[in-house]
């Protein structure tokens, strides 16, 4: 059983990129700050596990990342929107007015030979939002997580070069306070 103790803060959902944020409370101290990632999750993952692992929380905010693990699973871009459409529509059902943000699927080294299909998602994503889901935020970390060149830059990951350091943690801290200060 997951605890559900803490109700009605901003609840941080999604893949790994969520699980190694450990430092939510000390990034965001003006906020109850739950994190619900779950390592290697698929975007189709995070729909299916919505009502176990986040409905219980009752959140105010829900900040998602996923669909980066999809693409490097050999999902096409046009999956992982799919899986995105379905989400949205099952977390209104429960929360018809809850504020969502979606942070874009990050440029990695580790994934490089992946970033023209990466992006395409975001894209992708990014205009189903400003279409069809008021109330849904898409949040672009992606052109600050680039080089000049266009290519992912590796001075925000740690060895595996696939996960963030504690500066691209910044990066994503002070796009997301701006966000939850607007909301």
């Amino acid at each position: 059983m997951l605890p559900s103790a803490i109700k009605k803060g901003v609840v941080f959902y999604g893949s790994s990129s969520i699980v190694k944020w450990t430092t939510l409370a000390q990034d965001f101290p003006d906020y109850t700050t739950l994190n619900r990632g779950f390592g290697g999750s698929l975007l189709l993952q995070c729909l299916n596990e919505f009502k176990r692992v986040t409905y219980p929380l009752e959140p105010s905010v829900l900040v998602l990342y996923a669909g980066e693990n999809d693409i490097a699973a050999g999902r096409t871009p046009a999956a992982v929107q799919d899986s995105f459409r379905q989400l949205i529509p099952m977390i209104r059902r429960f929360y018809p007015n809850l504020p969502i943000a979606y942070i874009s699927i990050k440029p990695t080294p580790a994934r490089a030979t992946l970033i023209e299909k990466m992006n395409e998602t975001n894209i992708r994503i990014r205009d189903d939002i400003e279409s069809s889901f008021p109330g849904v935020t898409f949040i672009n970390i992606w052109p600050f997580m680039l080089l000049p060149n266009g290519q992912p830059n590796p001075a925000l990951f740690g060895p595996d070069r696939e996960h963030m350091n504690s500066e691209g943690y910044a990066i994503w801290t002070k796009i997301v306070t701006a966000y939850l200060q607007s909301v």
